[in-house]
Formats: C-alpha cells, structure tokens, sequence
C-alpha cells in the first residue's frame, strides 16, 4: 500500500509547502470571514510567501460533510477564471485611485512600503481601501527610512532590498504600485518566473531589475509602468503620476456647456451640464476611447454604480436612481457611436423622464 501511495505521489505535479498561520483580532480570536452551512471561512497568510488565503474549517463530526467536502475540492480545483486579469479600464481605475490614496499618505509623511494586490480591498461600488498598515513609517522631518527587507520581496523596491546611504523615502511605495498594475494585467505575481527567494533578492538588490513589462499592454500603460520603475532620484510621485497620460484616456473637453469629467477621491464620474449649445466638443480619438469604454459590460457597470455612489452620498436618491442613470447612459453612447448630439442633449434635458 506504502509502495503504491508513492508511485502514485511521483506522477503528482510539485505542489510548493504552504506554512498557513491565522490573522487574529486584539482578543486573539482567528479572524472570521463568513459562515456557511457547513462550516466557518477564517483569514491566514502563508508564513513563506505571505499570501493571503481564506481557509474554510469543516467540523467532521457528520459523516456526511465528507462527500461535501470532497466535492468541493474536486470542483474548486477544476476552476482557473479569466477574470484575475484585468481590462485596461479596469486598471486605469484601480491604480488612479491607489495613487489618490498614496497622494494622502505620503502628504501626511507615511510610507506604506507593502502595496501588493493583496492589501488593495475593493467594494461593491468598485472603490478602492489600502489595508494592512503593519509594515508603514511615519518619517520624522526630513529623515529617511533605513530598514531594509520590509514587506513583500516580490513587490519589493530595490532600495528596500539594499538600502542606500541616505535611506529611502515615499518612491518606494510607487515601485510597488508599479509592480501591483503588472499582477493586475497578467493575473500573476510579479517576478513570478524567478526560481527563489535567493535569486530574487540578488535581482532586486544587486541588478536593481525591475519586472517584465507585459508586451500586451498599450504603449500609455507600459509607459506609465516604465514611470515607476524608473531610478530612486527619477522616480515620479503619486501626484505626478496622477498626471500621466494613462489617466487622460477618459476626459471630456470643452466649457461649462459640456459633459465634464470630474473625480470623487480618484473615482472618475461624469457631470452633465444643463446647457448642450454649442454642440458638445470632443476630439474623435478620445470620443472612440470612451465608446470602447462603454462598450465592455464591466466598466459600463463600474460607472453605473460611481454614480449611484456619488448620488447615495448626497441624498439624492428619490431625484435620479438607476433607470435615470441609464437614460443618461443611453444618451451618451448614442453621442459617442454616431455623434448624435441631439441624443444627448435629449438624455441630459431635465424633461419628466428625469424628474
């Protein structure tokens, strides 16, 4: 039996160690994510790679949760979703909105020095939260940071690996949002063809390598990547890099006569004016960026639900709800796939449809 379980072991694909320790509470309590009918959904980090995991714990006391149980890893394991990697849409939006949130950080002299997608929460309405603040620095006047080896090797700024005689400061956090957009697109982790901890630290503190950049993205996006990874002295902030062009892909142009673009904390939205004379001026390149835009179900959605936000927030609900909204929504595709301003003055006309 012995000599069969290992025959069989020896066909199995190398699955690396996992060394799980649970995230507790003040009171030490295991941190719980949810209840099911069979049992409880707890968070832990891997000791190795400091991976996230949510660990579902089954009570065996049942004869009959084994069959469950067992049906669920054989369905879990068949599943590899596209959707770990995301739209370029998508990507503008999140890593606007983590820059904003640095923005502030940084402004309030804290490093946060372990940005990874793992510690990016997002909610329902598609607004972004930095968490785990355990490895962050408040830098006291004009003094930089020191320590070195500080939160996640593959998302680890050089400078963290191998700290220079001056020390580091907040441009640190910005390789790791370089680094963050990269597992967005390609749905890996970054550095994840390196063979180990080893190699890596060499790459990092000795070659000063960055990522490889994903040959599929748009040459903006590579471009605001090869911001990021630029040397230490080079390095943009977050608030320059809000200015990058990346970020100009969606953007309305004209006077208050026009549909404007303006931002609620990173969050992009669209404000329509009241008065559409003369006709709304919008150039054709960024008219076609934003149809591709509303074309795809997922950003069309993450508009939706930015404006209902904005609208919840102010209590004002009862004048536009989601059936106006995609009157507006209507209106503004109509402009953007034929150039019918007509369509759109009609969706932004304050007539009974949006009373």
């Amino acid at each position: 039996m012995n000599a069969e379980c290992g025959s069989s072991h020896s066909s199995m694909p190398f699955t690396p160690p996992i060394d799980l320790e649970f995230d507790r509470d003040q009171q030490g309590q295991r941190i719980s994510l949810g209840q099911g009918a069979y049992g409880k959904v707890y968070l832990a980090q891997d000791r190795i790679t400091s991976k996230k995991f949510a660990v579902k714990e089954i009570p065996m006391r049942n004869p009959s949760h084994t069959e469950v149980v067992e049906n669920e890893i054989k369905t879990l394991s068949t599943l590899n979703h596209k959707n770990r990697q995301l739209s370029e849409a998508s990507i503008r939006n999140y890593t606007r909105q983590i820059l904003k949130r640095l923005q502030y950080l940084h402004g309030n002299h804290i490093l946060h020095r372990d940005i990874k997608s793992a510690n990016i929460l997002i909610n329902s309405r598609g607004e972004i939260k930095i968490a785990d603040f355990g490895t962050s620095k408040r830098l006291a006047g004009l003094h930089l940071c020191t320590e070195e080896n500080v939160g996640t090797l593959q998302y680890m700024c050089p400078d963290v690996v191998l700290v220079p005689p001056m020390g580091y400061g907040s441009e640190v956090d910005i390789w790791s949002v370089g680094c963050t957009v990269i597992e967005m697109a390609t749905g890996k982790r970054p550095f994840h063809n390196v063979a180990n901890g080893y190699a890596l630290l060499f790459k990092l503190g000795k070659e000063k390598q960055p990522p490889d950049i994903p040959s599929e993205l748009s040459d903006t996006t590579k471009d605001f990547l090869a911001k990021c990874f630029e040397p230490s002295h080079r390095r943009p902030s977050a608030k320059d890099l809000l200015n990058h062009p990346l970020f100009n892909a969606i953007r309305v142009s004209g006077s208050s006569s026009s549909l404007q673009q303006s931002t609620n904390d990173g969050v992009m939205v669209f404000e329509p004016a009241r008065n559409l004379a003369p006709q709304v001026s919008i150039d054709g390149c960024r008219r076609l960026e934003l149809a591709n835009i509303l074309c795809d179900k997922e950003s069309r959605e993450a508009f939706i639900g930015q404006w209902m936000f904005l609208i919840e927030e102010k209590n004002k609900t009862e004048l536009l709800n989601i059936e106006k909204l995609l009157i507006l929504l209507s209106g503004i595709c109509d402009y953007l796939d034929q150039g019918d301003a007509d369509s759109l003055e009609h969706a932004l006309d304050p007539g009974p449809a949006l009373r």
